[in-house]
């Protein structure tokens, strides 16, 4: 099973997707696995591919723009 279908990583996703700020706080102590597991993971799940890099605000205005298209 990858990663990315781990039940932690998709509640994660999850949350992230939705917008919930303390998901997103959480992504500047991830590493670049993690990050790119939950990344690979909202692909999977919301077809839409999004960096999760960068400031909270900055991951939160991805999301938002990635929402809306």
């Amino acid at each position: 099973m990858s990663n990315f279908m781990t039940p932690h990583f998709q509640l994660l996703a999850d949350d992230i997707w939705e917008g919930n700020l303390v998901a997103i706080q959480r992504l500047r102590t991830f590493g670049d696995r993690e990050r790119v597991t939950l990344e690979a993971t909202i692909l999977s799940k919301f077809g839409k591919s999004v960096s999760l890099r960068g400031t909270p605000d900055q991951v939160k205005a991805t999301l938002e723009a990635a929402r809306r298209s």
